[in-house]
C-alpha cells in the first residue's frame, strides 16, 4: 500500500502501473512488426538521420523521390546503410515486392530505387553510372530551385498541380523530351511521366540493372500497346547501351527479350 493512500487508490495505482508497462510491451511488439524483415533492413537504434553513410532523406533526394520520405519513416527505415551492405555481400537481393511493401506503387519509381541501390552497392559499374550521372545537382533539384517552396516535390507523378507545372517548366533539364523526339515517340511523353520513368538517366541506367527495360515493362508499365513503337524504343535503348559500353570500355550484356524485339522489328520492316 502506497503511503497515505486508501486500499482502492492503491489498487488503482497498481492497475495504472501494469497498464503502463503493458503498453510499453505492446508498442515494442508493434514497432518490431512494422519493420520490413525480408530484404529492407533498417537501422532502428537511432531514429535521427545522423552518423549514417546513406541517410534516407538525402538518398531519396538524389533520385528526386524525397516525397516518399514519410513512407520510409513510417516503416522506421532511416537509412539505406544495411540494405546496401547486404547487397554488396550478396546476403539479400532487392525486388519489386520489397519496394511495394513500403507503399511505393508507381512502376518507374520502384525501378529507380532498385537501380540506385544497385549503383550504390556496385552491382552497376561506377564508370557507367558516372557517365550518365555527371550532374547530380540537377537531379536533386538544387540547380532548378524548385524545392524551396515545395518540400514534397519529386518528379511530378505524385506532386501537386503547382509542382507538376514546375516539373513541366524545367523538364528539358532531364533530356527525356530530346530522347523521345529523336526517335519520334514524343507522343508517349506523359506515359513516361505518369508512370514514373521521367528521369531519363535512370531509364537508361535501368538497362544495366538486374531488371532491365524489356518489352513487358514497356507494354504493361509504360502502357505502350503498339508493337512497332515498343520495338523502336527498345532498339534505341539497346543502341544507347552499346554506345555507353563503348565509351566506358565495358562488356555488353544483351537481353534476350530485346533480341526478340529486334527480330520482330526486322520482320515488320521487310513487310512494310
Amino acid at each position: 500500500r502506497f503511503l497515505g493512500a486508501s486500499r482502492n487508490e492503491t489498487i488503482q495505482n497498481q492497475n495504472s502501473l501494469w497498464k503502463f508497462l503493458n503498453d510499453i510491451i505492446s508498442n515494442e511488439k508493434t514497432l518490431c512488426n512494422s519493420i520490413l524483415t525480408n530484404n529492407i533492413n533498417s537501422d532502428i537504434d537511432n531514429e535521427y538521420e545522423t552518423n549514417y553513410k546513406y541517410p534516407i532523406y538525402e538518398w531519396l533526394k538524389e533520385i528526386n523521390l524525397h516525397c516518399y520520405y514519410s513512407l520510409f519513416k513510417e516503416k522506421r527505415i532511416f537509412s539505406m546503410d544495411k540494405v546496401i551492405t547486404n547487397l554488396k555481400t550478396g546476403k539479400y537481393n532487392i525486388n519489386k515486392s520489397d519496394i511495394k511493401k513500403i507503399g511505393i506503387l508507381i512502376p518507374g519509381h520502384i525501378y529507380r530505387i532498385i537501380t540506385k541501390l544497385e549503383i550504390d552497392s556496385g552491382k552497376i559499374k561506377e564508370n557507367i553510372s558516372n557517365y550518365l550521372l555527371k550532374n547530380q545537382k540537377r537531379m536533386s533539384g538544387k540547380e532548378l530551385n524548385i524545392t524551396k517552396n515545395t518540400v514534397s516535390y519529386c518528379c511530378g507523378s505524385c506532386s501537386t498541380n503547382e509542382q507538376i507545372q514546375s516539373f513541366n517548366k524545367y523538364k528539358k533539364m532531364f533530356n527525356l523530351d530530346a530522347w523521345l523526339n529523336k526517335i519520334k515517340m514524343i507522343k508517349y511523353k506523359y506515359n513516361f511521366i505518369e508512370n514514373g520513368f521521367d528521369l531519363f538517366e535512370f531509364f537508361v541506367l535501368q538497362m544495366f540493372s538486374t531488371i532491365p527495360v524489356d518489352d513487358y515493362i514497356i507494354r504493361e508499365e509504360l502502357k505502350i500497346e503498339n508493337d512497332k513503337d515498343r520495338d523502336i524504343i527498345l532498339l534505341r535503348l539497346n543502341k544507347d547501351v552499346k554506345y555507353i559500353m563503348q565509351k566506358t570500355d565495358g562488356i555488353l550484356g544483351y537481353n534476350i527479350s530485346n533480341r526478340r524485339s529486334e527480330e520482330r522489328f526486322s520482320r515488320n520492316a521487310e513487310t512494310d
